[in-house]
C-alpha cells in the first residue's frame, strides 16, 4: 500500500518557507503556544540542551516556534522562529550557572529537587526571543535587568530572578518584556552555590519536559534555607531552641497567577524540645507579595498538639516580602516555640498565598 502526501501547497492553511511547509499564522497565533521544542541532558558532561522536539538540532529546516504577546501593540500576538539549539553546562562540567542563588541561601546545599521553568522572552524590538530559567512558574514578564543573570554575570539571586542561557545577549534588551513558560526540569544546589540538573524523568511526580502540566504536582522545600536551623524548617527568631521533629516537611503546589499552596507537617519528638517564648516561624519556598502594607492573615487550616495547645487551631500570618509564616491561634495569640515540649507534639497545616515575582 502506498500513501501520498496529502498537503496541498496551495492550501491557505499552509505556507512554504525555504522548502518546508509551515502552518499558517492563523493556526499558530494563540497565547501560550510553543511548537517543536524539546530538552535533553547529558549526565556525563553536564550539558543541558534546548533542542527540537524530535531530538535533533533546531535549524532552518527543523525550526521551533513560540508565540508571545506584543508589548508594543497590546492585543497582538507575535510568532518567533527558533533555528538554533541553546545549551548550558552545570556543576558536572565547567559550570556556567554557579553563583546564581535564585532566592536560596548561600552555602546551604539543597536536599530536595528544585523545579526550574523554561521561559522564552522577547526583546525590545520584538524581533527575537531568548530562553531563560526561573523558579517562578506563572510570571508573564521578565524581571528587571538587575536580577537577570547569564553565564558571565551571576546575579540571578532572587526567587523571581531569571537566568539567560545565551551569554551574548544584552540583558537590558529583554528585561520587563513578555515571557512564555514552555516547560520545566529540576536541579539541586551544592554548598558551593552550584547547580546540577537532575536526570530527566517522565513519571508520576517527576514530569520533566516541554508542555508538561505542573498543576497539583507536589514539590518539597529544601531544609535549612532562609535562616532556618540546619536540617529544619523553622527559624530561631531570637529564641533559644527550635524543636526537632521526627517527621517534617514543607510541601508546595503551584496553582496559577503566582499563587502557591503550602502544606506542612511536623510530628514526633526528634530529641530536642522547643524553648523560648518567641513566635514560631516556618520558612516558605518563596517570599510573600502584595499581602498588604505589612502583613496579612491567611485562613488555612492548622492544628497543633503540644503543651497548652491540645487541639488548638488558627490562621497563618505572613509579612510582605517575607520568607516565613507565623501562627495565630483562635484567641489571636501567636504560637511560640516553648509550646513544643511534649513527646507527642504535632503541627500540621495548609494555606495559599501570592508569591513574589514581577
Amino acid at each position: 500500500m502506498t500513501f501520498q502526501n496529502s498537503i496541498n501547497p496551495n492550501n491557505a492553511d499552509f505556507q512554504q518557507t525555504t522548502g518546508v511547509f509551515e502552518l499558517a499564522n492563523r493556526d499558530r497565533l494563540k497565547g501560550g503556544y510553543s511548537e517543536n521544542l524539546g530538552i535533553a541532558y547529558n549526565g556525563g558532561t553536564g550539558v543541558f540542551t534546548i533542542q527540537a522536539a524530535d531530538g535533533n538540532a533546531l535549524s532552518t529546516s527543523n525550526p521551533g516556534y513560540v508565540i508571545l504577546h506584543s508589548k508594543a501593540t497590546p492585543g497582538k500576538m507575535i510568532k518567533y522562529k527558533i533555528t538554533t539549539n541553546y545549551t548550558f553546562i552545570d556543576d558536572v562540567g565547567a559550570s556556567q550557572i554557579i553563583g546564581n542563588l535564585f532566592g536560596l541561601t548561600t552555602s546551604v546545599a539543597t536536599d530536595n529537587d528544585v523545579p526550574f521553568f523554561i521561559y522564552f522572552v522577547s526583546n525590545d524590538s520584538e524581533t527575537a526571543v531568548t530562553p531563560m530559567l526561573c523558579r517562578v512558574a506563572g510570571t508573564l514578564y521578565a524581571p528587571s535587568n538587575t536580577v537577570i543573570g547569564k553565564p558571565s554575570s551571576a546575579i540571578a539571586d532572587t526567587n523571581y530572578s531569571m537566568w539567560a542561557l545565551d551569554d551574548t545577549i544584552t540583558v537590558t534588551d529583554y528585561d520587563s518584556n513578555p515571557a512564555l513558560n514552555i516547560g520545566m526540569f529540576r536541579m539541586r544546589m551544592s554548598g558551593a552555590d552550584d547547580w546540577t540538573v537532575q536526570a530527566l524523568s517522565y513519571s508520576p511526580g517527576d514530569n520533566d519536559g516541554i508542555g508538561v502540566n505542573i498543576s497539583e504536582r507536589n514539590y518539597y522545600m529544601p531544609s535549612g534555607q532562609f535562616g532556618a536551623v540546619a536540617s529544619r524548617f523553622m527559624r530561631l527568631n531570637g529564641g533559644t531552641t527550635v524543636p526537632q521533629w521526627t517527621n517534617q516537611y514543607v510541601r508546595y503546589i503551584f496553582l496559577k497567577d503566582n499563587i502557591v499552596q503550602i502544606n506542612y507537617e511536623f510530628s514526633g519528638d526528634g530529641g530536642v524540645d522547643g524553648n523560648g517564648a518567641v513566635n514560631v516561624q516556618i520558612i516558605l519556598p518563596f517570599i510573600g507579595k502584595d499581602i498588604g502594607a505589612t502583613q496579612g492573615t491567611f485562613v488555612g487550616t492548622w492544628i497543633s498538639f503540644g503543651a497548652g495547645l491540645t487541639g488548638r487551631i488558627g490562621t497563618h500570618q505572613i509579612s510582605d516580602g517575607s520568607n516565613t509564616v507565623q501562627l495565630l491561634d483562635y484567641l489571636n495569640a501567636y504560637v511560640t516555640y516553648n509550646a513544643y515540649t511534649s513527646g507527642n507534639r504535632v503541627l500540621r497545616g495548609q494555606f495559599i498565598y501570592r508569591i513574589g515575582g514581577t
